[in-house]
């Protein structure tokens, strides 16, 4: 993701502003997502903001974020380490999942029911 730091801009172009445009709401909505983590009681799964929408936000928006930084810099490095870092995410993203059924038993199995692991499947 340093790659990222040297790649030239083309400012004025569409692609730039687009690309920026999905960074900053992937980068606000990952705020909201820390927010209402760091706002619920421990003794609960996170249901609230957006983990309504997805079982791992954080994660979703991380991607979602390197794919403006992609757009905005036409870079096809960018997209490629960005779906790498969706694949090696995974494991991490199951790990987590283990971890809240343990804790949380079927308090978590009714929240995988209704909220997709990303945002619209999983």
């Amino acid at each position: 993701m340093v790659y990222s730091i040297f790649v030239p801009l083309k400012l004025n172009t569409p692609l730039l502003w687009i690309g920026v445009f999905i960074f900053v709401i992937g980068a606000l909505l990952t705020a909201i997502a820390m927010i209402n983590f760091a706002t619920t009681s421990q003794d609960h799964p996170v249901r609230k903001g957006m983990y309504r929408f997805s079982r791992n936000p954080i994660q979703v928006l991380a991607i979602i974020m390197w794919i403006g930084v992609g757009i905005a810099t036409a870079s096809w490095i960018i997209f490629g380490a960005c779906l790498l870092l969706a694949v090696v995410s995974y494991p991490s993203i199951l790990a987590q999942e283990r971890y809240c059924l343990e804790t949380y038993g079927d308090a978590y199995r009714e929240y995988m029911k209704s909220t997709p692991r990303y945002l619209l499947f999983g």
